[in-house]
């Protein structure tokens, strides 16, 4: 139960952090992983509550859904990111689509996560 306690501390330090600000504020290109199996490298223009507006490297602009995005980082780590993805080969032959609207996804619980993420938080803020 003491991890609850943890919990609140570690949603009064980053609940309020988005890697959208981030990117937005960074002005440089990002590598976004999208639903789809699509990899662009495009640009935070505008940061919405729900969307973001990208402008793709090598030209070219769209308005994409956040919960469209489902993994991104700065373009000049990405040499160093790729070797890190695995993919699950059990998990592929499945074919799954990916669940994009936030109402038909399977919701948990913060105080369910942390304590998976808790060694990261102890480590990353003590």
């Amino acid at each position: 139960m003491g991890h609850l306690l943890d919990l609140q501390a570690y949603l009064d330090a980053s609940y309020h952090l988005s890697i959208f600000d981030q990117a937005f504020d960074s002005k440089r290109y990002w590598e976004l992983h999208l639903h789809g199996h699509r990899i662009k490298r495009a640009m935070v223009t505008e940061n919405l509550k729900y969307d973001v507006k990208l402008v793709f490297e090598g030209g070219g602009d769209e308005l994409i859904p956040k919960t469209h995005i489902k993994l991104l980082y700065p373009k000049d780590l990405a040499e160093s990111v790729k070797p890190l993805l695995k993919t699950d080969r059990k998990v592929e032959s499945l074919a799954l689509e990916s669940i994009t609207f936030p109402k038909d996804r399977f919701h948990i619980k913060n105080k369910s996560l942390f304590p998976i993420l808790n060694h990261n938080y102890i480590c990353k803020y003590t």
